[in-house]
């Protein structure tokens, strides 16, 4: 679990320290970022993200995108060909990536995209090449098609169904699927194996961190002896919704 965590804080914020607010919640009105410049990203003045944005700020190395309501999407070209953006964390109530959200994003490393949000809109990460890895929740129930398309840079992928999602056609076109680590739940190898679109990888991983240790509801997620709740991430929770999260230092489905 440990080694999980870690290589979600390293492709975050590199190797040689790790932010303090990377493991923090980002709170459900606000969008957390990082740039190369250390400037302000700006995204569409049209874009929908189910609230207004009230503030933007950048300082000690932290972007700050604050609304006055709760994020629920992440509209279609929101953040289109912002080239100074490294990185990314979304609140738990984003529940959809619009398309080309993130595309030509070419400077992204890592996104958080929080336990919520159950679809990816086409071509939603499309160009982004400096992508390194992604952790897709669980919670997701449809990719679009070419949402990863020309993220070249893709060495590791997580996901957490037991059953193979059928994302959209080409959703992983020019990934190098033979160098790119797929890891999957205990046991599920060979379903991905036989899978479409994810039987493409050559190196199929079942991972102890990706197994589901324990399963639970939400109220007694948040009560059982006051344990601090992570996602897969490491952001630290208020309380669990439907999903995946460490709680304990174990892996717990939430229902």
């Amino acid at each position: 679990m440990k080694k999980l965590q870690r290589l979600f804080l390293l492709c975050l914020f590199g190797i040689t320290g790790v932010a303090s607010w990377a493991q923090e919640e980002c709170p459900n009105d606000e969008i957390w970022y990082t740039s190369s410049d250390g400037n302000v990203v700006t995204p569409y003045s049209s874009s929908d993200f189910g609230a207004s944005i009230v503030s933007n700020t950048y300082s000690d190395g932290k972007g700050v995108i604050k609304f006055d309501g709760d994020v629920t999407s992440i509209d279609s070209l929101a953040f289109y060909r912002c080239s100074s953006l490294t990185s990314v964390i979304l609140g738990n109530s984003v529940t959809s990536i619009g398309g080309r959200a993130f595309s030509g994003c070419s400077s992204l490393t890592t996104a958080t995209l929080g336990n919520s949000v159950t679809s990816i809109g086409a071509s939603a990460f499309y160009g982004c090449s400096s992508l390194t890895s992604i952790n897709i929740p669980n919670s997701v129930t449809s990719i679009g098609p070419y949402a990863f398309r020309g993220c070249e840079g893709l060495t590791d992928i997580y996901v957490h169904w037991q059953t193979p999602l059928s994302p959209g056609h080409f959703v992983f076109r020019d990934v190098d699927t033979n160098r790119c680590i797929l890891h999957v739940p205990l046991g599920t190898a060979e379903a991905y194996r036989n899978a479409n679109v994810w039987k493409d990888f050559g190196t199929i991983v079942e991972d102890e961190e990706v197994a589901i240790e324990s399963v639970t509801t939400g109220s007694n997620a948040k009560q059982a002896k006051k344990e601090a709740i992570y996602t897969l991430s490491e952001v630290k929770v208020s309380n669990a919704t439907k999903g995946i999260y460490i709680i304990g230092g174990k892996k717990v489905m939430v229902k």
